[in-house]
């Protein structure tokens, strides 16, 4: 089948784009109304296909993320036809985005159940820098403390925070110099290294582990009047050498009424198993006691 309009192909490649009218969206998402005299921001998500793969008939657009001002849709390619996801961003407790390569993945957590997830390619990261930012500020309204002035002192007492200082933990302070320009009001409230974590069982469990040790991820934790922002790996807990490569951004907002629960990790001596909840909502994390960093999230939250 010959196709006339063949605009979709010549601009097809590995990046995210930004949608700007009815002209830019990929056919198999044209049935779905849009309104871009409302919307705040709209992105088309690539396949992960290489383009002398890629032909004119193929639908070459995985998803359409659709922002406005009180919600975010995702539109995602199933064959021939798609899927609708929308959450209202008065319901965002948290959200994480994360990079490993050029893997990227954006969650998106809410009191309804298992996050909305955005899957794209990190090539395109400040695409998805860009839409967080604009999210965030939506979120916050009018009060928000993006480029506010610094915020009163840490919610816990916790003396001199120290950065980590490993060489492998060395891309966490890019980020973290990132964030703070981004953020200005951001207070650095506890950090940690990765590091080797010990399991409680001694017998053949515990001989698997030290066989194949466990790392934890490095953490640098920051609060503002508003949000608590972690910049970490992807993974929490790593198996054997760690993840060098990937970082992640959580942030958890404040004001959203989500509750922490603060537990022994049921496998790994001196680890807080945190949850980070709203109705069926779930966010889990895993985080060295001696930081005190389960601590420091419980008492911004508790606010």
């Amino acid at each position: 089948m010959a196709y006339a309009d063949v605009s979709e192909y010549d601009a097809f490649g590995p990046w995210v784009d930004v949608v700007t009218g009815p002209q830019d969206v990929p056919r198999l998402y044209r049935p779905h109304p849009i309104d871009f005299e409302h919307t705040e921001l709209v992105l088309k998500i690539p396949r992960d296909i290489e383009r002398r793969n890629a032909t004119p008939s193929m639908h070459l657009y995985d998803g359409l993320v659709i922002l406005d001002s009180a919600s975010l849709t995702l539109l995602s390619r199933d064959g021939d036809t798609f899927t609708t996801r929308s959450v209202r961003l008065d319901g965002v407790f948290a959200l994480v985005d994360s990079v490993h390569l050029l893997d990227g993945r954006l969650e998106l957590y809410t009191a309804l159940g298992p996050p909305l997830v955005v899957r794209y390619n990190a090539a395109s990261h400040d695409r998805i820098t860009a839409l967080v930012t604009r999210m965030r500020m939506l979120i916050l309204g009018p009060s928000s403390s993006i480029g506010a002035p610094a915020p009163s002192s840490s919610p816990v007492d916790l003396g001199r925070v120290e950065l980590p200082h490993a060489k492998r933990d060395y891309g966490l302070f890019g980020a973290w110099a990132a964030l703070q320009a981004a953020v200005p009001g951001l207070e650095l409230s506890a950090a940690h290294p990765s590091l080797p974590l010990r399991p409680f069982d001694a017998g053949v469990v515990g001989l698997l582990y030290r066989l194949r040790p466990t790392m934890g991820s490095a953490m640098i934790l920051g609060v503002s009047p508003d949000e608590v922002h972690l910049i970490h790996r992807r993974a929490w807990l790593q198996r054997r050498s760690g993840d060098d490569l990937s970082m992640a951004q959580t942030v958890v907002f404040r004001r959203s009424g989500a509750s922490v629960e603060v537990a022994e990790h049921p496998i790994y001596e001196a680890v807080d198993a945190v949850r980070i909840s709203q109705g069926d909502g779930v966010l889990e994390l895993a985080l060295p006691r001696a930081s005190r960093a389960a601590e420091v999230l419980a008492a911004a939250l508790a606010r």
